[in-house]
């Protein structure tokens, strides 16, 4: 009967052991407005932001060409563009959540406009 015990204390306290070493996972980022202020616009890396809002739920790439829009707006010279950086390519991601929905558009891998939105 002692022996039982004996057995029966050591399983609990390896169960103990085995439990309390259980790392706890890092808490993964995610989509707040806390967080989406932390993204600026010209600065910003694309890791960054994933680094602070997690993988985007979309990602969308597209290019046009500024030409066709015209140096009048001052496109060329507000983006720090040449000739020969023409057609203009850059990625759209999108976080999306149940209370909330970000929009980021990267150009030359760092956040060129941003927009958050409240569900």
């Amino acid at each position: 009967m002692l022996i039982s015990n004996y057995k029966s204390v050591s399983v609990l306290i390896m169960l103990a052991f085995l439990l309390g070493s259980c790392a706890t996972p890092p808490l993964l980022p995610q989509l707040t407005y806390s967080n989406f202020t932390k993204i600026q616009e010209g600065v910003t890396t694309e890791e960054e932001v994933i680094n602070l809002l997690g993988e985007p739920t979309e990602v969308k790439s597209g290019s046009f060409d500024i030409s066709q829009i015209g140096s009048a707006l001052g496109l060329d010279k507000l983006l720090g563009l040449d000739k020969s950086d023409k057609p203009l390519s850059g990625t759209t991601a999108i976080w999306k959540t149940a209370k909330a929905q970000a929009n980021v558009i990267f150009y030359k891998g760092k956040v060129l406009s941003k927009r958050f939105t409240k569900k």
